[in-house]
């Protein structure tokens, strides 16, 4: 696996984690956006710099595996896992 694609899997499974643990607090899905988790707090938790995490985050995005806020929420953009279309 190429580095870039760990570094994608990785922030990837952090995201997951935090995801999990809102939809159990939650019972609406996916949870308000304001509970998403940051940028910085992805970053933090991945130990990248705020904008790879964001670069990251967005091929994330382009792979459909990710939703962004459409809207910066209190000056931070939040991040949620997709969910599989149901069939």
């Amino acid at each position: 696996m190429k580095p870039k694609d760990q570094r994608k899997e990785e922030v990837m499974g952090i995201l997951e984690e935090y995801c999990h643990a809102l939809k159990e607090q939650f019972s609406e899905s996916p949870p308000p956006v304001i509970n998403w988790p940051k940028t910085r707090e992805l970053a933090d938790k991945a130990q990248l710099d705020i904008y790879t995490a964001r670069l990251v985050l967005m091929k994330l995005v382009d792979e459909n595996r990710v939703k962004m806020s459409e809207t910066k929420v209190m000056n931070s953009l939040r991040w949620f896992i997709a969910y599989p279309t149901e069939k």
